[in-house]
């Protein structure tokens, strides 16, 4: 059957998709990439890359746990090597330190950037850590910001900001923007204790694609909801639920998203 659903849990948010599909999810073969790709495929790479990202984050941070955003930044050089073996002894010193503490085992992300050939690393990570503590493990002759997550928008802002397209900042040239992400190169990098979001893919009928968005017992629809079809021409609705009693979750009264996609 061509039709299918895929539920997609990341910690307190439920996505489900229906959608029409000749394939059922086996692995086929694929040639080899060898020319860019068009400006619609960039567009819609970038989407699924901020999707997978947002996942992710909602899979393993909160700012109930004072998990939190922290952008490092190193005086004198600032080139990407330097930077990586700052950040290894960093972790190194952290994971020891939240040991001490007593706090649990350490969860980070962290998404590489540079501008103006200076680097730096917005970072989403485990809380529970001072600031002080922090910027005394980093070094006190480097810097570091933080702030607090917040679940309002479900990371979408946050996804954006961190995996913005590359331009120079205001007042500068195209010559001193920030350094182009590499054809292939991974867009962040990650611990390697972090829970992944749970998919579950199932056929379905036809007339259950069409049918109006309803949440599963437990869950509350979001307002936000997409019913449209796909370039072919086949149905496609996306909507999202959180946990009933997540009173933290955006909650602005949206109208549906409908048209042809």
């Amino acid at each position: 059957m061509p039709w299918y659903e895929r539920r997609t849990t990341s910690g307190n948010l439920l996505e489900v998709e229906r959608y029409y599909a000749t394939r059922d999810g086996r692995r086929v073969s694929r040639s080899a990439n060898i020319e860019e790709s068009d400006d619609d495929q960039k567009i819609l790479n970038d989407v699924q890359a901020a999707n997978r990202l947002r996942r992710i984050l909602l899979a393993n941070f909160s700012p109930d746990a004072g998990d939190m955003l922290v952008t490092f930044t190193a005086s004198g050089e600032a080139s990407r090597k330097r930077l990586d073996a700052m950040w290894k002894r960093f972790v190194e010193k952290l994971k020891a330190e939240r040991d001490r503490q007593g706090l649990p085992e350490l969860k980070w992300v962290k998404v590489p950037h540079c501008q103006s050939g200076r680097w730096h690393f917005h970072v989403v990570m485990s809380g529970g850590i001072e600031m002080e503590t922090l910027q005394e493990l980093w070094g006190k002759q480097n810097r570091i910001s933080t702030s607090i997550l917040n679940l309002s928008d479900n990371y979408r802002g946050l996804c954006k900001y961190l995996l913005q397209t590359e331009k120079p900042r205001k007042g500068e040239t195209e010559g001193n923007a920030r350094e182009q992400r590499a054809k292939f190169k991974r867009r962040w990098s990650c611990s390697r204790n972090l829970a992944k979001p749970v998919v579950k893919k199932r056929p379905i009928s036809q007339r259950t694609v069409m049918q109006l968005p309803k949440a599963p017992k437990g869950w509350r629809l979001l307002p936000e909801w997409t019913m449209k079809t796909d370039k072919f021409g086949s149905p496609y609705v996306h909507f999202e639920c959180v946990r009933e009693g997540d009173a933290k979750r955006d909650t602005r009264k949206c109208p549906p998203k409908r048209g042809k996609g």
